[in-house]
């Protein structure tokens, strides 16, 4: 790994920070230029891992069908597949209209971080 790949990855994970902590904050629209830029920064590796933050905050700002193509793309490379049952709970309600992150779904997703 090169220096500049390590400081790309480290800037992509630096934003992705940004984005998921900004997002929890209910700061999602303002911060999703900073999930579209983690995720262009990011490595084939980070990347399912930085789109699933991003599919958060989609479904925050009500684009259904990115936060779905989002997490289609963490379940098809997950960073923990442990993580996928939920992820796919989410992309079924989703699909139904409905926005997954309550108030206990999102306790639970900060109990888990």
């Amino acid at each position: 790994m090169t220096a500049g790949h390590f400081g790309a990855e480290l800037s992509a994970l630096q934003r992705n920070s940004a984005c998921w902590w900004g997002t929890l904050a209910g700061y999602a629209a303002r911060l999703l230029p900073v999930c579209d830029a983690a995720v262009n920064a990011s490595d084939e590796a980070i990347r399912p891992r930085i789109r699933d933050s991003r599919g958060v905050a989609r479904a925050f700002v009500g684009d259904y069908a990115g936060a779905i193509e989002d997490f289609r793309a963490y379940i098809a490379q997950p960073a923990d597949v442990s993580g996928v049952p939920r992820r796919e709970a989410w992309v079924v309600q989703l699909q139904a209209g409905q926005n997954p992150f309550t108030r206990d779904e999102l306790n639970r997703m900060l109990l888990d971080f």
